[in-house]
């Protein structure tokens, strides 16, 4: 709630206050005490666990961040129940996953050491598609339903948002999704998709500001 968005000051070039890292996991632990049979219940997580710019303050800080984050889920949620897709919080502000720099590739580590992203299920090919763009796929068990997690930071996917222009996990993404989706439909299943910033719907030319266009990447 707004109540308990506290402003933690400014950090690099940033004047954004970010909610705490206590605070999100004070919020978990107080929704497994507040909700019951939480064995049955799955945690999808849409991103930013990083404050803006924290990367100009320590490079170091966003692992530690992350595991202990992680850590926190696992103790409270089974680690085939946690879905966790990157947010623009997940690298360096509003550019995670565009280089494979350090940020982005602390967040995607910290999933494979806590067993959210399980190596175990996925071939070689889709661990190092995941450590380069930060997209994968992952069943809800007992279910017929596959969870996309997609990066949607890459993409101009808002007109509030300019995403990067030179980065292949736009496109790579985009024939991965379909290829999934395809096989997905094959197998009589469902497909969820788990994005950071939601993928706008309405056609392109009639959503304009300030010269930017959303640009329908997914939906076409």
């Amino acid at each position: 709630s707004d109540s308990t968005k506290l402003n933690c000051g400014k950090v690099g070039e940033s004047e954004q206050g970010d909610t705490p890292i206590g605070i999100v996991k004070s919020a978990i632990d107080k929704f497994c005490t507040d909700v019951p049979n939480m064995s049955d219940r799955l945690f999808f997580f849409l991103g930013d666990v990083f404050s803006h710019n924290l990367y100009k303050l320590n490079k170091d800080i966003e692992s530690s961040v992350m595991d202990d984050i992680t850590y926190n889920l696992i103790q409270h949620f089974d680690k085939d129940k946690i879905f966790l897709t990157v947010g623009n919080h997940g690298g360096k502000t509003n550019q995670a996953f565009w280089a494979q720099d350090e940020i982005s590739n602390s967040w995607a580590s910290s999933l494979i050491k806590s067993g959210i992203f399980d190596i175990n299920s996925h071939t070689q090919e889709e661990i190092d598609f995941f450590m380069k763009c930060g997209y994968y796929t992952k069943p809800i068990p007992s279910s017929n339903t596959i969870v996309i997690c997609l990066n949607s930071i890459v993409m101009n996917n808002l007109s509030t948002h300019k995403g990067c222009d030179n980065c292949d996990c736009i496109q790579e993404q985009i024939e991965q999704l379909e290829d999934d989706l395809n096989l997905i439909e094959s197998e009589n299943k469902y497909a969820y998709i788990l994005t950071h910033y939601p993928i706008d719907m309405t056609n392109p030319q009639e959503n304009c500001q300030n010269g930017k266009c959303a640009k329908n990447y997914i939906w076409s």
